[in-house]
């Protein structure tokens, strides 16, 4: 069966929900809490590992 303009619009707007909530997290404070040991990239391209403890060492630089 086609979407309705209605889905439509209720896609559209469930996903610019979602859009402004990934903005406004800080998933290194959440995943921090829950224990868990995340890797990112820093702003030099550095690979970086975060511990749940606020400490990190840098894995790989670029």
């Amino acid at each position: 069966m086609p979407a309705t303009d209605g889905d439509k619009a209720s896609t559209a707007n469930v996903a610019a929900a979602i859009a402004k909530g990934l903005t406004h997290t800080d998933y290194g404070k959440t995943l921090a809490a829950r224990g868990v040991v995340a890797v990112a990239l820093d702003d030099d391209d550095a690979l970086v590992q975060y511990r749940p403890d606020g400490t990190s060492t840098v894995l790989r630089t670029p």
